[in-house]
C-alpha cells in the first residue's frame, strides 16, 4: 500500500523567483553594506584611538560605500567636491575654526613634510609699511602620519571573508522567511 505524500512548494518557488539575477545583486550589495558599515566602525574606532582634537566630527570624514559594476565595497577618507556653490554633497572635509573646508583625514593619515613659507629658514618678523600687519616667513612644521587607515586594513583583512559570509547568509534567511521556507 502506497502512501500519498504531497508537499506544497509555492513558498520554495515564490523564493526562487525572487532571487532573479536584480534581487540576486540586491542581496549582495546590501551584504557588502552592512559589511562595509562594520569595517567603517572599525576605522572610527582606530581614529579615536589617535588621541587627536574633535574626532567626533572628524570621524563623519570616513565613508563606506558599496561599488556597483563589481562585487565589492570601499571605505575611504576620500574627499568628493559636491555642489561648487552650495557645498551640498560635500564629503571628508573639516570646516576649521577660520571657516575653511580642508581634507584634514588625508592629512592624519599620510601625514605632511616640512612646510615653510617662501623660504626654507627662520627669517626676523617685519612690519609692512602699507597694511601695518605683521607677517612673518619660515618654518611652519608638518603633520606626523597616523595611518589609523592602514591599521584597519590591517586588523580586516582577515575577518572581512568570513563577515561578508555571515551577512550574505543573514540576508538570504531573512529573504527566505519572508517566502515561508523556515
Amino acid at each position: 500500500m502506497a502512501k500519498d505524500l504531497s508537499y506544497d512548494d509555492s513558498n520554495l518557488q515564490g523564493l526562487f523567483r525572487r532571487l532573479d539575477p536584480k534581487e540576486r545583486s540586491k542581496m549582495f550589495r546590501k551584504s557588502f553594506r552592512r559589511t562595509a558599515n562594520k569595517v567603517k566602525k572599525m576605522a572610527k574606532r582606530n581614529l579615536m584611538l589617535t588621541g587627536l582634537h574633535n574626532v567626533g566630527q572628524l570621524s563623519k570624514g570616513i565613508r563606506s560605500m558599496t561599488l556597483r559594476e563589481v562585487a565589492g565595497f570601499r571605505v575611504t577618507i576620500r574627499t568628493k567636491k559636491g555642489n561648487i556653490v552650495t557645498g551640498n554633497g560635500r564629503k571628508g572635509f573639516h570646516t576649521n575654526r577660520l571657516n575653511k573646508n580642508l581634507p584634514i583625514l588625508i592629512w592624519m593619515e599620510e601625514g605632511t613634510e616640512d612646510r615653510n613659507t617662501k623660504k626654507p629658514h627662520r627669517v626676523p618678523t617685519y612690519s609692512t609699511p602699507l597694511t601695518g600687519r605683521w607677517a612673518t616667513t619660515g618654518y611652519r612644521g608638518f603633520v606626523r602620519p597616523y595611518n589609523f587607515m592602514d591599521k584597519t586594513y590591517r586588523e580586516s583583512r582577515g575577518p572581512v571573508n568570513q563577515m561578508l559570509q555571515d551577512e550574505i547568509r543573514k540576508t538570504m534567511t531573512e529573504i527566505a522567511k519572508q517566502y515561508g521556507c523556515d
